[in-house]
């Protein structure tokens, strides 16, 4: 709750401060691991968000979060196929979010 007040009122950067003893201390945290990704990309970092999407996804985060924000992480640096590969799954486990056909269609 603490980061998403954070979030809120876009003080990202002290989210992130937040997070980082966090994830170092529960390294199985699949959703500290997710907060620090999502932290991450608010800041327009989305290179270093991937591994900790990566990692959030390896972990058991919900597959379809992981996949639709590193979806968006990968199309932001230019990463095509990447972002093509997460964003139709993202699409197969939520056929009806308007955000992932959003994504898909600015691919083409």
């Amino acid at each position: 709750k603490q980061v998403e007040a954070l979030w809120a009122k876009r003080a990202f950067a002290e989210a992130e401060a937040a997070l980082r003893p966090v994830v170092a201390e529960y390294t199985d945290s699949s959703a500290a691991l997710y907060q620090l990704a999502i932290t991450l990309q608010l800041q327009n970092r989305c290179k270093e968000a991937v591994p900790f999407y990566d990692l959030a996804l390896a972990k058991g985060y919900a597959e379809f979060w992981v996949r639709f924000n590193r979806g968006s992480c990968y199309a932001s640096l230019e990463q095509g196929e990447a972002a093509r590969q997460d964003l139709v799954r993202a699409r197969e486990l939520r056929k009806d979010h308007d955000g992932v056909n959003q994504l898909i269609r600015k691919l083409r």
